[in-house]
């Protein structure tokens, strides 16, 4: 694995992006595999080209032929780059195509700055905005003793997307790059609440930045998902879909399973769950979206994605 250059980030609200929807990443998923006799393995998601309508023919969404797709990995908390090329690994799994978008949010108004409607309200009041919406993934199966470290078990992962740069096959430049989500939008967005009152906010830089002390901090400082992989996978039928802040340590922010409902977890910790009440005076609400997701909306094996919406037949008059 050879050490490459660490470039800016984008994603979909970054304006440059929006005009580049073949390399725009939409979500990265990093978890031990709960599949029935699959949990020695790190499954890795990396999804593109964003609102795919199942109808939108004839000419339907593709990769772009001259983009360089990467999921890369730090298993020795230096957080840099890399390539994955593994020699010598084994018995992994790969599918690259089409899936059902797994994201689920109450879309506009979670991007509008979270102006959710009732954010204290039933978490299953709101529609999914991207339930008839596909996406394009990137999904990876290997073995755990091919991509952990001999510094310790965490490792941290996160992908990127790369044009050539001035027409040039051999240079690339990195337009696109994701690891945690809703960072500009919940993070940088809020609740329309009172917001925690204590600074610097170490519980966010844990958070997204180094890692959960005594769970998967593993001395770096990088915005990455962290995944122990000594923590234990636990079955879809046992998952919390809250993930840590519901005392499911395989979950959310210690990797990212799909059914994690991470907009309910990021609003939470953003507003201050992990603070003491004094500082943050919301913390301990019910922060939602009322867009519901946990582990039932998906598979139990791989690729865990859903198959797409097919665009025909679609069932309208």
């Amino acid at each position: 694995m050879a050490p490459l250059g660490l470039q800016a980030s984008s994603h979909r609200e970054a304006p440059g992006i929006t005009e580049r929807p073949k390399v725009d990443g939409t979500d990265f998923y990093v978890f031990r595999s709960y599949e029935a006799g699959r949990e020695a393995f790190v499954t890795l998601v990396a999804n593109y080209i964003p609102l795919q309508d199942p109808y939108g023919g004839p000419n339907y969404f593709t990769l772009d032929p001259r983009a360089r797709y990467e999921i890369k990995i730090d298993n020795d908390a230096a957080a840099r780059t890399y390539d994955i090329r593994i020699p010598g690994c084994s018995n992994g799994r790969m599918l690259v195509g089409q899936r059902k978008d797994p994201f689920v949010v109450d879309l506009g108004e979670v991007f509008d700055l979270v102006n959710v409607s009732n954010p204290l309200g039933p978490v299953d009041a709101e529609a999914d905005d991207l339930a008839d919406k596909n996406v394009t993934s990137l999904i990876l199966e290997l073995p755990i003793s091919c991509v952990a470290g001999s510094r310790g078990p965490v490792i941290g992962a996160w992908t990127t997307a790369s044009l050539p740069k001035h027409g040039k096959h051999d240079t690339f430049v990195q337009v696109s790059r994701l690891s945690n989500p809703l960072v500009n939008e919940v993070v940088f967005g809020g609740a329309g609440v009172k917001a925690p009152t204590l600074f610097p906010r170490t519980d966010l830089v844990a958070a997204f930045l180094t890692g959960v002390p005594g769970l998967n901090a593993n001395g770096s400082v990088a915005e990455m998902i962290r995944l122990n992989t000594d923590t234990l996978p636990k079955p879809a039928a046992s998952q919390n879909n809250l993930g840590v802040i519901g005392g499911d340590v395989a979950g959310f922010p210690n990797g990212r399973r799909p059914g994690d409902a991470v907009v309910d977890i990021a609003l939470r910790v953003v507003m201050g769950k992990l603070l003491p009440l004094a500082d943050a005076p919301s913390g301990q609400l019910p922060f939602t979206d009322g867009a519901l997701v946990d582990a039932s909306h998906f598979s139990s094996t791989f690729p865990y994605l859903k198959t797409p919406i097919p665009g025909s037949p679609n069932g309208t008059p």
